[in-house]
């Protein structure tokens, strides 16, 4: 396990780095997750994510990638409809083991 997210640094370095000097990605990323799982403070998991990515001036984006035991995507929006209120949702995709996990997520903020 160590192994795995010792090479998932390097890499992840290494394609920073390399968006650091080619400004020709303009909108691409790469992005580390972890998944820290707990029930009553125990951990009961933890996965780890690599994913590759894209982002419009329009604040649509879409990624994926690797995870451990498998892999998954995501893809979503950010929009800011007033000064006061902004709108943003995104659907994820997990298969993990053969087993697929999606979810919608939406969320509305409201500014003071």
């Amino acid at each position: 396990m160590n192994l795995i997210r010792s090479i998932l640094y390097v890499v992840l370095i290494l394609f920073v780095s390399a968006g650091l000097i080619y400004p020709v990605f303009a909108g691409s990323y790469v992005e580390y997750k972890n998944e820290y799982s707990m029930k009553s403070w125990d951990k009961t998991g933890s996965v780890d994510h690599l994913r590759f990515g894209y982002k419009a001036k329009n604040n649509l984006y879409v990624e994926g990638g690797y995870m451990t035991g498998g892999y998954s995507w995501e893809t979503g929006y950010k929009f800011k409809v007033t000064d006061k209120v902004t709108l943003k949702g995104k659907l994820e995709n997990k298969n993990r083991d053969g087993t697929s996990k999606s979810k919608i997520e939406t969320e509305i903020r409201f500014n003071f």
